[in-house]
């Protein structure tokens, strides 16, 4: 979304983001209207009514006189609770419902008080305008009928109003709150502005499950079952790999290291569930952890990953392996090879994992800004893998973009040699002695073994 401007809709699939908070404040709204009009109720209005007799006076005069200082002054004594002039200015009203007719009509917070102001003015004025003396001149005047018991006449609409009104601040407050909080942290969470803040596109997007243990992540890898959008995305997701044809079978090997944040769950999710659903095609493939990566973001998938299966569970296709040193290798037996990495620090860097042919982004919507996506961009070109896209995990259910970002032709594009070529072991350091053990590692996919495969 552009940070210039926003649409209706846009501003929509933004308040849907933080729907929990925009609720909140709505009901918070709703709640301050509702006590409101509790401890604030609306005034008891009563109603007196007065007859002119003889000649047809002037209405608007009458009712001019009626409203008169002369006559609220007169009339003040006998009102109890007593009041001030100016609140009985304000809380009465004057007006003709028919012909010689001048009805009188005063508001207060009590039902006596309502009904002893509209009586006290309606005598009041009919004794000013009896009076001979009075500037006004003499008419004649009768209290047609006193005042009515006051009713509080539309309070259950005012409370339904108060608590209306109340949530309509509510929920503008809370949408204002939801723009400023987007606005401020710069989070990506629509599929074209992470393909344009990087330039690469989205390949694809799918739910994902937030092991926190792991037996999580074991349920995980042994039982993982894409619904059929999900299912339909991730096989999409291979074709664009090159990993599967169109007839689901294997083309060539294939290696792809899955970067994500340290503080994005979801994006950890992607290589796994990549992994598992590659090899329910019956695609043999790998899955690679590396022990020296940040110990709080994958300590539960290594743990995962170096435990012995229970039998008949994961998928004879379907290999962990779990590095404590970057010379680990992986053999061509492997259609495909997903190295879980978790770029670390401010600038983020990938920690000796394995080099591999390609890297794509594993990231959840909202989960990282522009700045974050072109870090973790250099930090995966910087490893010395091509990067090929970006995997979204729960993208916005109100997002209608794609994220396909052009590619641009590449001159003297490799063809995928057999085997896994990236997969050469790097250099040790020296001082290093585990450079000198398990530098062949091998996973035989004909059998079925007893468990995963740890090199450490």
């Amino acid at each position: 979304m552009s940070q210039r401007s926003l649409s209706s809709k846009q501003i929509v699939q933004i308040v849907r983001r933080h729907r929990k908070m925009v609720a909140a404040v709505t009901v918070a709204g709703l709640l301050i209207g509702a006590a409101y009009s509790v401890l604030l109720p609306p005034l008891k209005t009563s109603t007196a009514l007065v007859v002119l007799v003889g000649k047809t006076p002037q209405t608007a005069t009458e009712i001019v006189i009626a409203r008169s200082e002369p006559v609220l002054s007169h009339a003040l004594p006998a009102i109890q609770p007593s009041m001030s002039l100016q609140t009985l200015k304000n809380q009465l009203n004057v007006q003709s419902p028919a012909t010689a007719i001048i009805s009188v009509s005063a508001q207060a917070k009590s039902t006596d008080q309502a009904n002893s102001a509209a009586n006290a003015v309606a005598k009041s004025y009919i004794a000013y305008v009896r009076n001979p003396k009075s500037p006004a001149g003499h008419i004649t005047a009768q209290l047609l009928q006193p005042a009515t018991p006051a009713t509080a006449s539309g309070a259950i609409t005012r409370d339904a109003v108060d608590g209306a009104l109340g949530a309509l601040a509510g929920l503008v407050l809370g949408t204002v709150t939801a723009l400023i909080m987007r606005r401020r942290s710069g989070r990506l969470f629509a599929l074209d502005d992470m393909a344009n803040s990087i330039g690469v596109p989205v390949l694809t997007t799918v739910a994902v499950a937030h092991p926190t243990d792991a037996p999580g992540w074991a349920r995980l890898l042994d039982d993982y079952k894409p619904g059929p959008v999900d299912a339909w995305r991730l096989r999409q997701s291979l074709l664009e790999l090159g990993v599967a044809g169109p007839t689901g079978h294997a083309q060539h090997p294939v290696s792809v290291t899955m970067v994500s944040l340290p503080g994005d769950p979801g994006g950890l999710a992607l290589g796994p569930q990549l992994a598992s659903f590659a090899a329910s095609l019956e695609i043999p493939t790998v899955l690679v952890v590396d022990a020296q990566q940040d110990s709080n973001a994958t300590a539960a998938l290594y743990t995962a990953c170096t435990a012995p299966d229970g039998p008949g569970q994961r998928s004879r296709y379907l290999r962990t392996v779990a590095c404590g040193a970057v010379d680990a290798a992986v053999p061509p037996a492997a259609n495909l090879v997903v190295v879980v990495a978790v770029a670390e620090g401010e600038k983020p860097r990938i920690p000796g994992t394995m080099p591999t042919a390609g890297a794509v982004l594993g990231v959840s919507a909202g989960a990282a800004t522009r700045e974050q996506l072109a870090r973790l961009a250099m930090a995966a070109t910087a490893h010395g893998s091509e990067l090929t896209g970006i995997f979204v995990a729960d993208p916005d259910p109100a997002d209608r973009t794609n994220g396909r970002f052009p590619r641009l032709p590449k001159q003297g594009r490799r063809t995928p040699a057999s085997g896994i070529p990236a997969l050469v072991p790097e250099p040790a350091p020296q001082g290093d002695t585990r450079a000198a053990r398990d530098k062949n590692a091998r996973l035989d996919f004909s059998a079925r073994t007893t468990g995963p495969m740890e090199i450490s």
